[in-house]
């Protein structure tokens, strides 16, 4: 790798790492506030059940910290992501395969987990424009399993604005993707579908795959 790449490559993961720390900071003390009204806590895996899909800069993030783990740590996550998960209820009461990643109801990436994952659980303010009308009408996503209280959603200026989150993780996106030697010559962007995404199953496929650099 250049020295210009390599520093590409390291902008890259600073930029998804600091991305990450600050959605996870303010889920931190949001939770601190409002922890009565919410289940979100160790073990509680509703969210789970989901088949994701993360932009590329996220998925670098995962095999950036997955190649930071020992050998033992390596095979151990390897073998854990190719046994069959039985589907369970999400937070909506709907049977969903879980996520590749969730394993006896923990996250086993939980350190490079995505954007999505560390904002669950957030009241998130999202913005829709009436075509008719222009008008933009403001709504409110939050887990069901949260604030069942009658009055007990917290106001407006404690929610996580959804779309100026999405510009910044499109943002941290644009960043180059780094290469990695261990998988030799394979390139992250091969995993990409259309809209540039990457799929976690596919993600953990590929590495299992290669489970020689385990």
């Amino acid at each position: 790798m250049t020295e210009e790449k390599a520093t590409s490559a390291a902008v890259s993961a600073s930029t998804q790492k600091l991305l990450h720390d600050n959605v996870s900071h303010f889920f931190s003390e949001f939770a601190k506030k409002y922890e009565s009204h919410m289940s979100c806590r160790a073990g509680c895996s509703c969210c789970c059940y989901t088949d994701l899909t993360v932009f590329v800069s996220e998925a670098a993030e995962i095999l950036r910290w997955f190649f930071s783990q020992t050998d033992v740590v390596k095979k151990e996550l390897v073998e854990n992501w190719k046994q069959s998960k039985k589907a369970g209820p999400d937070a909506a009461g709907n049977l969903q395969k879980p996520c590749v990643f969730l394993a006896n109801n923990r996250c086993t990436i939980y350190e490079a987990r995505p954007t999505i994952c560390r904002s669950q659980g957030l009241p998130l303010l999202f913005r829709e424009t009436n075509l008719k009308t222009k008008e933009t009408i403001l709504h409110v996503d939050y887990c069901p399993l949260n604030f069942v209280e009658q009055d007990s959603l917290p106001p407006r200026a404690e929610w996580l604005d959804l779309d100026r989150l999405n510009t910044l993780q499109s943002l941290a996106s644009q960043q180059p993707c780094p290469v990695f030697s261990e998988l030799k010559d394979f390139r992250l962007h091969e995993l990409c579908n259309k809209d540039r995404r990457v799929s976690l199953r596919r993600l953990s496929d590929e590495l299992a795959k290669r489970a020689d650099i385990t």
